[in-house]
């Protein structure tokens, strides 16, 4: 709760929030999905552009997240232009979704790295609070066994990911179920863990 960890009073907490949001400091909210938890492997495809314009990047990035087996999607820079995570439940979900983007902008890709993912290391924003920066370690091999959720919660993690800051209200509303009925299955979500917790996405020029 960041209120009691900050000492502040509740209605100052929100309108701070708000600030950073509308100063673009704090660009997204999300949700941390375990999705090998429900049985995904996780595959990450680096991939080089050539003959492209901004234009056509944006457009490449555009289609890519409207694949289902896309989990996640990055412009970057350096050695390679963009960055995608696959999660496949099988090797012909994998290769299907390749072959799909390979076929589709084969004229577009200099080259690309295909890397299964088995463990990530992120890092706390510490240094924001001068503290000593902390160390977190996310599996991506699923521990036990894996579990299967129906549309309901998938819709839940869904929009959980898209925005932490939905409101159980909205959510409820979206998916057609009582405000409780929504408090207990994000709780039980949350109990399994397949939702590991909530972050943000800071503008790292900040």
């Amino acid at each position: 709760d960041i209120r009691k960890k900050t000492r502040i009073k509740q209605e100052t907490v929100r309108y701070r929030m708000q600030r950073m949001q509308e100063n673009k400091v704090i660009q997204h909210h999300t949700g941390i999905i375990n999705i090998t938890r429900l049985g995904n492997n996780i595959t990450q495809v680096l991939i080089k552009l050539q003959y492209q314009s901004q234009t056509t990047q944006q457009e490449i990035v555009k289609h890519l997240i409207t694949l289902e087996r896309i989990a996640w999607v990055a412009e970057l820079f350096g050695d390679y232009d963009i960055g995608i995570i696959i999660a496949s439940k099988n090797q012909e979900e994998l290769f299907t979704t390749i072959n799909h983007i390979e076929n589709r902008f084969k004229e577009h890709i200099a080259k690309k790295t295909i890397s299964v993912n088995l463990q990530a290391t992120f890092y706390h924003r510490d240094y924001l609070v001068d503290l000593e920066r902390k160390q977190k370690h996310i599996t991506y091999i699923p521990e036990g066994s894996t579990r299967t959720i129906d549309k309901k919660d998938q819709a839940i993690c869904k929009l959980l990911a898209t925005n932490a800051r939905m409101s159980i209200v909205d959510i409820s509303q979206q998916i057609k179920l009582s405000v409780q009925a929504t408090l207990q299955r994000i709780k039980k979500l949350e109990k399994e863990k397949i939702i590991l917790g909530y972050t943000i996405l800071l503008e790292p020029k900040t």
